[in-house]
């Protein structure tokens, strides 16, 4: 009898290791066969990340490393690391994104294309509900953060005066 491995790429190994808190949840083997549904790229500082686009299908990105930000009206509205998966609404929602994604240092991300994951997902729907459920939850504790971070820089600049 054959023994199959799944091999990853390099670069997605360290995710193997620490896996972000959406997918702990996942078998080491499910998260392999995940994120071999991805595309590595590596992205240069300052360049902008589309989700979707004109011949382009909806995507999602997994930071793998380096820094995200999300703006939206010129001002930061997020901020995403290593470990935070970008685009996550394209599972359940062709609704897209309207704010602008920039690497803001050199990053690689694995980029996943939507009816891929979806595919995979729907031979394990309940993965897919545990991941919404500790997106949903990072998200808000992340928001919180940042809107911490916004009153602090308020109270900071109203001190001064």
């Amino acid at each position: 009898m054959e023994t199959i491995h799944l091999h990853t790429k390099p670069e997605t190994d360290k995710v193997l290791d620490n896996p972000p808190g959406i997918f702990r949840s996942f078998k080491r083997n499910e998260l392999r066969e995940l994120l071999g549904t991805g595309k590595v790229e590596h992205i240069e500082a300052l360049t902008d990340l589309q989700i979707s686009g004109e011949n382009k299908p909806m995507e999602g990105f997994l930071i793998i490393e380096g820094m995200v930000e999300a703006r939206k009206m010129g001002r930061q509205i997020e901020q995403y690391m290593a470990g935070d998966f970008i685009g996550e609404g394209f599972l359940h929602s062709r609704v897209l994104n309207n704010c602008q994604l920039r690497a803001t240092i050199p990053t690689m991300i694995l980029t996943f294309n939507r009816e891929d994951l979806v595919g995979f997902f729907k031979e394990k729907p309940e993965r897919l509900l545990k991941v919404f459920t500790m997106n949903v939850i990072e998200s808000q504790q992340r928001h919180i953060c940042m809107l911490y971070k916004r009153i602090s820089d308020i109270l900071k600049q109203n001190e001064g005066k």
